[in-house]
């Protein structure tokens, strides 16, 4: 179940970038913009989010994402017959958009999904201080150092 909602959001931001892009080079099929939108998740999900998310942070599980969007979405431009020219630059912005929604999806992965399963707060110290949202002070008798200094005057009467 988990797992399920995780797709379904890549899969809704894939296919609206791929859809929304490459329309704009191409007259793209339904068929042909939902199958390479499943191919992405299904490859990004696998690689970016399972793997390299979880050893190596969010950085370069985007720049990996990014790099695996253009390489698949550049690939797939050239099977629709664009030019290299036109498939580089809808593989360069869908990927570029892809990558600026998995900085989102990453966060979202690592707070909902992964910190139940398999990380503790030690792990991730950013973790602990958003869920420590408990205000800490520090005290001290000097706190109003004319009553002190009035204690002390009143104990050296005394004395």
């Amino acid at each position: 179940m988990k797992h399920g909602l995780a797709l379904l959001i890549k899969f809704g931001l894939v296919a609206i970038v791929v859809f929304s892009i490459f329309s704009a080079f191409q007259n793209v099929n339904v068929w042909n913009g939902l199958f390479i939108s499943i191919v992405l998740v299904a490859a990004a999900y696998l690689l970016g989010d399972l793997l390299i998310l979880r050893r190596f942070g969010n950085v370069t599980a985007t720049l990996a994402d990014f790099a695996l969007s253009f390489l698949v979405l550049f690939f797939y431009g050239i099977v629709l017959g664009l030019p290299y020219g036109h498939a580089g630059n809808a593989a360069a912005f869908s990927a570029m958009f892809i990558a600026l929604g998995e900085v989102l999806f990453h966060f979202f992965i690592q707070h909902r999904l992964f910190r139940e399963s398999e990380f503790t707060d030690e792990d991730q110290p950013h973790v602990r201080q958003l869920i420590n949202k408990g205000l800490r002070t520090e005290t001290s008798d000097e706190v109003f150092p004319y009553d002190v200094r009035r204690k002390n005057e009143k104990k050296e009467k005394k004395e």
